[in-house]
């Protein structure tokens, strides 16, 4: 099995098109049979408006992208090679 991680970023001026893409990315990674955090699922309505030049200059926004971060960093160590 490799040993690589992948993080999927999305970003659509809609409030459905980054679900359904990530619903379409789960179910390839599921074909792959990869393995795919279920949760949590980011999704960020209106992200135009939340991020300016590369950085997220909402205050909400941040802190539950921080919180999402720390849970793929738990989730890494919960399926390292070998555990």
């Amino acid at each position: 099995m490799s040993t690589t991680r992948v993080l999927g970023i999305c970003a659509s001026p809609g409030g459905i098109g980054t679900a359904r893409w990530q619903r379409d990315i789960r179910n390839t990674f599921t074909f792959l049979d990869g393995r795919v955090m279920n949760q949590p699922e980011v999704m960020v309505p209106g992200p135009y408006d939340k991020v300016e030049d590369g950085k997220v200059t909402d205050e909400k926004t941040r802190e539950f992208v921080a919180k999402a971060m720390q849970a793929f960093g738990e989730w890494i160590d919960l399926h390292k090679a070998g555990a």
